[in-house]
């Protein structure tokens, strides 16, 4: 049974639910975040998951998380 990879959709629905486990502002609702994850690319996204909630939590913006992930490529 191989692993499927998640779609956009999907990985903007787990960044949306996770950041309701943490207190943090919430900046945005679930299509902007699908709209992070198309612009920074599903598997960027699902890769630095953690790294992402992180900088939210610490109440970095959508547009700044963004530009980091890019710079970071």
């Amino acid at each position: 049974m191989s692993k499927k990879t998640p779609t956009a959709e999907q990985v903007a629905a787990a960044i949306f639910q996770a950041q309701g486990r943490f207190d943090v502002p919430k900046p945005c609702g679930e299509a902007s975040f699908l709209d992070f994850v198309n612009d920074v690319g599903v598997e960027v996204a699902r890769s630095n998951f953690e790294k992402i909630m992180g900088m939210l939590s610490w109440g970095k913006s959508l547009e700044e998380v963004t530009r980091k992930l890019k710079e970071g490529q």
